[in-house]
């Protein structure tokens, strides 16, 4: 594939031995390995492809993608909360969980319930979705997802998905506590394994 030789092109520029890229040969096999180049370009643009193993394109190579659609479907980025919403509530559909949207005003802090029932046991998930494409999410929000589980006994783990990333403060705290963090790279993983487009 043509972006798998940019990334080695931009890992040698830095320095980096090819044979010290065991962790991007895992994300990349475990997200991107079984689909053809096709399947790629049609589920990310390039730069969210690189974004998955933490790399930049390489200026003067154009990818021919014009922002804010990617091969006739919207970015990530362009989305509004409502639709990312949506979005991230189809993504657990797919993942085998009943979905329920709650109203825009008065969440309570959730603004996805996600529920299956498996031979585990029963699943409840609250959801939290941030559309932060430019910043982190910070502690503020892991602390809501916090008293969300306290008053909440119901629920069996706090999620929150975010089209950005995590603070370190909110990570810290999110470990202590029943809350999964689906950061951008994460999820859009999740959105090629599940078949999910964005548009």
């Amino acid at each position: 594939m043509r972006l798998c030789s940019v990334a080695v092109d931009q890992r040698h520029d830095r320095g980096e031995n090819p044979r010290d890229t065991g962790t991007e040969r895992a994300t990349f096999k475990y997200f991107v390995d079984d689909l053809s180049e096709t399947d790629v370009k049609r589920a990310l643009s390039e730069e969210e492809l690189f974004g998955l193993f933490g790399l930049q394109k390489l200026s003067g190579r154009s990818s021919g993608i014009a922002s804010p659609k990617v091969n006739g479907q919207m970015s990530l980025d362009a989305l509004s909360p409502e639709a990312f919403e949506k979005l991230v509530g189809s993504l657990y559909e797919k993942m085998g969980y009943n979905i329920k949207i709650t109203p825009r005003s008065r969440d309570g802090g959730v603004d996805v319930y996600a529920l299956r029932d498996s031979d585990a046991g029963r699943q409840r998930l609250a959801i939290q979705c941030k559309h932060y494409p430019g910043r982190p999410v910070d502690v503020a929000i892991a602390r809501e997802m916090v008293g969300v589980l306290s008053v909440q006994p119901d629920v069996t783990k706090g999620v929150i998905v975010t089209t950005g990333s995590f603070t370190s403060g909110c990570a810290d705290l999110s470990s202590k506590h029943r809350i999964e963090l689906v950061d951008r790279t994460r999820l859009l993983g999740l959105f090629i394994r599940y078949g999910i487009s964005i548009n």
